[in-house]
Parts: C-alpha cells; structure tokens; sequence
C-alpha cells in the first residue's frame, strides 16, 4: 500500500469546540477536566475511575488484561447493552465488537482522558443508539508503568498537560507500539490474547503525534502492510475514514486528514512504514479494521482530549451505521485468507510510492521570527 502523498501548501482555519460544564462532585469527572486540563491520571486513577463507571452503570464491567513488570494492574472495559463480560456472549450477541486502546505510549494521554468522557457520556443515555449495535472492549491505560514516570520534562514541545504526563517505554524500556509479532513485553502478549478471544472486528489505537507543525488538530490513518486484504485497506482508506473525517469537522469543527510528516521542503507528506510490529499494521495483517489517531501534539491539551473524543465517538457511529457492510467485508477476507486460491501470492516486501494525484495539506507559510514552516 503506498503512503507517500504529493502535497501543495494551503492556510484555513482550525475549528474549535467546547466542552459540557465540569460538576465538581461529579464521580465520573475525569482528571483532566477536574484540573481544568492541567493534569492527567495516574494509573490509580484510572482504575477507581473504571469502579466508579461500574458502580453507576450496570453495562459496565470492569476487568484486567493483565499485569506489568511493575505488578500494575492493565484495565478492561467492557461496554454493552445488555451487559456481558466474556467473549462468547459478545459472539452470541451478534454485535460488532470494538477494541479502543489509549495510551500504548504514556506521555501521550489524551485518549486516556477522552474516552472515560466518551463512556460517561454513553453510560447516562438511556438506551445508547450505539450499544444496539456494538460492544466496546476499552483498554484506557495500555502502558501503566510508563504512565506514571510523571515529569514536566517528558515530551518536550507537547502541550501540555503541565503538570506533567507519562514517558514513552513500558517498565522494561520497551516501546510496544513496536512490539508487535515479536511479543516480548506482558501488555502486547496480553492484548494479543484479549483480541484472539473477542475477535473485535475494529481496533482503535489513540495517540498524539510527534513532528511536523501542520494545521490538523487530529490525523489518522489504517493498515498499510500490502500483505493484509487488499479490500479491508481500500475501504478503511477511501470509505471509513473519509466519512469519519467529514463528520468529525461537523461535529466539533476538528481538521483533519491521513496521519503523515512534511518531507523534501513540503512537497511530500509521507505516513508510517508498514511494518508488523506497528499494532494497526499488526491488526490489519489479522483482516481487521484498524484505525491510528493521532492528535496534534502542538494544540492545547483541551482540544487534543476533545478532538480524540469526538473522532472515536465518530468511529463508532460509522461502525453502527455501516455494521452489516463491514462483518460481510470482514467475513469475505477470512474466507479468502483460509482458503486461498492456487497461485495467490503474498507480499513479503514493500516500497512506498506516492499516490498519482495531488492533495493539499493545511500547513504554515514561513514565518522569519522562528522559521517555522
């Protein structure tokens, strides 16, 4: 799958939302909102903010995938209506099971604030229109023990949370969005194991991004291992995300476009490799939808948290509304995956090409006083 774009500069304008009033007593207040988005959670917190989703909703039920090297507890969510707790009856349900995993690098934290907003937010209307159609599998804190290496320090040039957030490497220093297929780290091996039990037909893997300056509050991209199905990469490329991003900029006023870096003096924007070892890539080898966000690291921390919000609420109205078209295109990869015809190939070895037409990415013209382009 090629993921080079030609690219031509434009300027426009960002657009901005706003977030409900935070009640102070509120259970189900996050950190971030409480600390008027000056902090985020520790690993504790996360997991007496899962209890208390729990305690007020009875769809919620509240597990771990596992533990670190550090003993830290990986917690699970599972979100139905009707409640269920195990595979088999997520199965049984009919139902399209989705897997949203924040914070697989812990400086990066705003999916973790963003989707204990988006289950409060679910969990008190009644009847769900969403929950009709899908079970949530939320892993909010991914890397605990990276998580709460707290400094001010970590992440430089990130805005905010200025109280400080997370490092990137797991407890053994490892990075785990980099180790997928090999496995050597307890939270991959057991997210593996989690998604080889509920088979989620969707995963979706919060982040916030690292470098280049562009106008986009959030980016996101699929699978890109040409080896996966060829049809699954087509339609996360050219139907899902596409409808999603149309819809987050009239939802919220988000900007936002396909996960890449300005290269060559702007006249490339190039996306990540296709390795395995990236869990989108990993996901997509597997004939699964796999989706990466990647909120702008420049933008304040409230938009990035609300951006991230919103795009995965955008996600899940996409799944619900198009849930019979993605299992029948799901279904149609593993037959053909299981049963290969004579003579089918698989890609063992990729290039990147850039795409035939050219596109405009919202970017910034030069400025003298800092050089920023």
């Amino acid at each position: 799958m090629p993921t080079t774009f030609f690219v031509l500069l434009c300027l426009a304008l960002s657009g901005q939302t706003t977030s409900a009033a935070v009640v102070a007593n509120d259970p189900l207040t996050t950190v971030a909102e409480r600390s008027g988005f000056r902090s985020t959670a520790t690993s504790a917190e996360v997991v007496a903010f899962g209890k208390r989703l729990a305690d007020e909703s009875r769809l919620v039920r509240v597990s771990e995938i596992g533990r670190t090297t550090e003993g830290r507890p990986i917690p699970l969510w599972v979100v139905a209506d009707p409640p269920l707790a195990d595979a088999a009856a997520a199965k049984a349900s009919g139902k399209l099971v989705v897997a949203v995993v924040a914070n697989i690098h812990a400086g990066e934290v705003d999916g973790k604030e963003a989707v204990g907003m988006l289950l409060r937010e679910m969990v008190r209307s009644p009847q769900h229109p969403l929950l009709k159609d899908l079970v949530l599998l939320v892993v909010p804190n991914f890397n605990p023990d990276g998580n709460d290496q707290f400094s001010k320090d970590n992440r430089p040039g990130q805005v905010g949370p200025v109280d400080g957030m997370g490092k990137r490497a797991n407890g053994q220093g490892l990075d785990l969005n980099r180790d997928f297929v090999k496995l050597d780290a307890p939270e991959t091996r057991a997210l593996v194991a989690v998604f080889s039990r509920w088979n989620p037909s969707i995963f979706l893997d919060l982040h916030t991004t690292n470098g280049s300056h562009h106008r986009y509050t959030l980016t996101y991209q699929g699978p890109l291992n040409p080896a996966g199905d060829q049809r699954i990469i087509d339609y996360t490329r050219k139907s899902f995300l596409p409808d999603v991003g149309k819809a987050l900029k009239t939802a919220g006023g988000w900007d936002s476009f396909f996960y890449g870096n300005f290269e060559e003096n702007h006249t490339l924007w190039t996306s990540y490799p296709d390795w395995p070892r990236f869990g989108t890539n990993y996901f997509g080898l597997r004939n699964r939808i796999a989706i990466l966000s990647e909120s702008y690291s420049y933008a304040p921390f409230k938009d990035r948290v609300l951006a991230t919000r919103d795009f995965t609420r955008e996600c899940l109205v996409y799944a619900s509304a198009h849930k019979a078209e993605i299992r029948k295109l799901l279904d149609q990869a593993d037959s053909a995956n299981t049963q290969p015809k004579p003579g089918a190939r698989v890609s063992v070895e990729s290039e990147a090409k850039p795409f035939a037409e050219e596109v405009n990415a919202l970017g910034f013209v030069e400025e003298s006083k800092n050089g920023r382009s």
